[in-house]
């Protein structure tokens, strides 16, 4: 009786083992979330007790935080190390070999024993009694069981675990938006590449065990400082993007203005303040806003909506004067610093020395503005109001002219389309810690379908914009006497570049004397006929007056690029304001600025409107159109300064901006926009995208001629027709020409229908005109008529020149198609024609304004 006793006793024992082990195993899991009274601790089984014990008391507790940190890189070998790491490998090999030969032996041996011992066994079985045929035949083969060796060796190789291989971290190129780890590993790089003038430093860990990192920028002692925070919220990885180009031009940037503010300043940089948010936005949830830390103040803490704080609202500055629910984006936590993050970077900004950060910037997406204090309210202003809008201003003059970007600037709370919101970086930076300037700077991506998600084609332009408002800022600061003030670079004479042609001595009577030709004339131009070589000269005769090839002026020996040609344009309108005016159409969807010039030679003329490269891989329509601006501008010959007399002219040389950079950098053929319209398709034909007609043919989305979802979805189509619509007074254009390639033929409305238009003749007449014009010189043929009759490909819609004769009424509509038809590759004519098809282009368009003016439309 006492044995069954006793074993009952011992079942039930382990039971509750089992149990209290169980209820161990959730308690460790639940840990973070609860906080267990002592009493608890002392109770229950010994393993309970030990714990207990073991785990330490108050502070100690506290300091116990979750630890997140990214592997480090396999650091580079030098040339020594990888000839012992070959020669080790060898010798590893011969050793295997070795092994495997002595293995084969093993076992060749041991067969050919047993093959003996079975024949013995055998001899001796047949004497006695023979074995029946069948029973042998229906004998299994027996299993050799493994020797000691190979169970040993078994054993090792299960216990020998693979190690993982290290991180392989891409190299910033501004080409991709970086994870942490890359971005970290991009900064410990710099850090040892450039000691002496970088320091790294650690602000804190965030609430998952993250590491908040920075770096410090110093080329001189006793300098005041920036501090820069970005990626505050986690779905703006433009910010951090922005910032490491920063670090990166500051370092290594060869600009005269950049070298100076980064001289003349201390920059304190964290590329990714809210670092749990990023990974997750990265990793799970590309639009994540807020941190990552569970609400304790929210009864459903389970909901994925309730977790995190908007660490931008959790600054001890007039927090809590907007309260915000905590599930909403914007909920500014229980209390000011309540989070890990800000409050540790409060104390970070402690350490510096007072009276040393001057400037506070805060790096956000995507309201393209530079905001100024108070974000909190609307009717109080900060006393440096006059200052910061100063500031402000000279970082918006600044940013514009290299990609015309428009920035907004003033008050948060004017500004931004929330409304009023506390607890601010920026206001905390300026009424707490008393920084004079401090702004928050919107980085662009207003007006997008998706403004947090701006391509990765946009990451440079956004980053340059940057730095150039940065210098304009730092200088206005310096001026304001809250710096040391940046001095100006010295003036120098701008000299061309190239030689001028050497005055050759006269010759002889009866030799012919030979004009020497400039050195950058290259020999395929030259080669043309006479008459270019004669365009030629003249216009290195321009060229000397201030002008080079390598300060921006074209030459139309080559395909220049979108950043050539509005360096081109910048040029002249800077050269002769008088006439020539710039002027902006809109963005284009990947956020490029599309540009035009207006010129204009007398006032209370009717206008031309000029359109080319619609298509992106049409790059003689953007080379002639430049050239055509060129002999506006500068040409003697009397036809061409009537014809520039007689109009106003309007000329956009490229219109399709993303799929022309797209044609230059990746796809030479490529012919549409560059927005997704499925995820399996590509881009929109903008010709066929304009409100006239739109739909009567429909095209597959992955087509070349596809025409969009609806007329106007494309915002190249819906900016040029606002443009025209709003800017351009109603009845000045008298003439639209939309320039193409290769057919080599004038079309005239319409493309939808085989109908004629009500003043076909008339068009007709106007055509021809251009056709016989531009046969004169090298005997090109053009041909003409509607387009259905011209060209091959049949119907279709949308059209720009059928929305302007269609829709706008303007008179004269063409599309002018130039050479390229019959070649094998039309649409890639050699650089050595662009003089001759701009020639042609010129010529005609003087027979067609003679004709237009003949008829009394201008």
């Amino acid at each position: 009786m006492k044995l069954v006793y006793f074993s009952f006793i011992a079942i039930k024992l382990e039971k509750y083992r089992a149990k209290v082990h169980m209820c161990m195993q959730i308690l460790t899991l639940f840990k973070p979330y609860l906080q267990l009274p002592e009493a608890a601790s002392k109770e229950g089984v010994e393993g309970v007790e030990k714990k207990a014990e073991e785990e330490p008391e108050g502070e100690d507790k506290a300091k116990k935080k979750p630890v997140i940190d990214c592997p480090k890189p396999e650091p580079k070998k030098t040339l020594k190390e990888f000839q012992k790491e070959r020669e080790k490998e060898k010798e590893e090999k011969a050793k295997e070999k070795e092994e495997k030969q002595k293995e084969k032996e093993e076992k060749e041996k041991e067969k050919k024993e047993k093959e003996k011992e079975k024949a013995k066994a055998e001899g001796s079985a047949a004497k006695e009694e023979p074995p029946p045929k069948e029973a042998v035949d229906k004998q299994k083969p027996v299993k050799e069981e493994p020797t000691k060796e190979e169970e040993k060796k078994k054993k090792k190789k299960k216990k020998i675990a693979k190690k993982e291989p290290p991180p392989v971290y891409r190299r910033l190129d501004w080409t991709f938006y970086p994870t942490l780890c890359e971005i970290y590993n991009w900064m410990d790089v710099i850090a040892e590449k450039c000691s002496k003038v970088v320091t790294k430093f650690e602000i804190g860990r965030s609430h998952e065990g993250r590491l908040i990192r920075g770096l410090k920028i110093s080329f001189k002692t006793g300098n005041k400082a920036i501090f820069i925070e970005s990626n505050i919220h986690a779905r703006e990885w433009i910010t951090s993007s922005a910032a490491t180009c920063i670090v990166m031009e500051l370092l290594f940037s060869k600009d005269p203005d950049v070298r100076r503010i980064a001289a003349g300043i201390d920059w304190y940089i964290v590329p990714v303040f809210n670092v749990d948010g990023f990974v997750f936005s990265q990793e799970k949830e590309r639009l994540w806003r807020k941190s990552r830390r569970p609400l304790e103040e929210q009864e459903n803490r389970e909901s994925p909506e309730c977790i995190g704080v908007d660490l931008n609202r959790n600054f001890n500055h007039q927090w809590g004067v907007i309260k915000n629910e905590p599930c909403t984006d914007q909920y500014g936590g229980s209390e000011a610093e309540s989070e890990p993050e800000v409050k540790q970077l409060a104390q970070f900004i402690d350490t510096i020395p007072e009276d040393t950060l001057k400037i506070y910037i805060a790096l956000h997406a995507a309201g393209q503005a530079v905001i100024t204090p108070w974000a909190y309210t609307k009717e109080e202003q900060p006393k440096d109001h006059k200052e910061l809008m100063e500031v402000a201003k000279a970082f918006v003059e600044a940013a514009y002219p290299r990609f015309r970007t428009k920035y907004i600037y003033g008050p948060a709370a004017e500004i931004l389309k929330i409304g009023e919101f506390c607890g601010t970086s920026t206001d905390w930076a300026y009424g707490v810690k008393n920084i004079p300037i401090s702004l928050g700077l919107e980085l662009p991506g207003k007006g997008r379908y998706k403004p947090f998600e701006l391509p990765t084609e946009s990451i440079l332009r956004v980053s340059i914009e940057l730095l150039d408002g940065l210098v304009g800022m730092i200088k206005a600061v310096g001026e304001l006497g809250f710096i040391e003030k940046i001095p100006e670079p010295p003036k120098k004479e701008i000299k061309p570049k190239y030689e001028r042609p050497k005055k050759v001595p006269k010759k002889k009577e009866g030799e012919a004397e030979e004009k020497p030709k400039p050195k950058w004339v290259s020999k395929c131009i030259t080669s043309l006929c006479p008459q270019i070589n004669n365009k030629v000269e003249k216009i290195m005769e321009i060229m000397d007056f201030g002008f080079s090839k390598e300060n921006g002026q074209l030459d139309w020996s080559y395909y220049p690029t979108l950043d050539e040609i509005y360096n081109w344009l910048d040029l002249i309108i800077r050269k002769w304001p008088n006439i020539v005016t710039g002027f902006d159409i809109g963005r284009s969807y990947e956020g490029r600025l599309i540009r035009g010039v207006r010129l204009c030679f007398k006032s209370n003329q009717k206008a031309i409107f000029i359109e080319s490269n619609i298509h992106a891989r049409e790059w003689i329509t953007s080379a002639a159109c430049t050239y055509l601006i060129f002999e506006l501008l500068f040409s003697t010959d009397p036809d061409v300064r009537q014809m520039a007399n007689r109009l106003d002219w309007w000329i956009v040389p490229v219109l399709n901006v993303d799929g022309f950079v797209y044609s230059h950098e990746k796809e030479r053929l490529w012919r549409k926009s560059r927005r997704y319209v499925n995820p399996d398709c590509m881009g929109v034909d903008l010709n066929r995208n304009f409100e006239y007609q739109w739909g009567r043919i429909k095209h597959d989305p992955c087509s070349n001629q596809y025409g969009g979802s609806r007329p106007l979805s494309e915002p190249e189509v819906e900016h040029l027709t606002k443009f025209i619509n709003s800017n351009i007074p109603e009845g000045t254009i008298k003439i639209y020409i939309a320039l193409h390639a290769a057919a080599q033929a004038v079309l005239l409305p319409w493309t939808h229908t085989k109908e004629l238009p009500l003043d076909y003749e008339r068009l007709m007449y106007v055509a021809k005109a251009f056709v016989d014009a531009a046969y004169v010189r090298f005997c090109t043929k053009y041909r003409y008529g509607t387009s259905l009759n011209i060209l091959k490909c049949g119907e279709y819609c949308g059209t720009s020149k059928d929305w302007a004769y269609g829709v706008k009424a303007i008179p004269i509509a063409f599309t002018i198609e130039l050479p390229g038809r019959g070649r094998k590759s039309p649409f890639e004519l050699p650089k050595k024609a662009i003089l001759r098809v701009g020639l042609e282009l010129v010529d005609g368009l003087i027979g067609m304004v003679d004709a237009i003016k003949a008829l009394e439309i201008i």
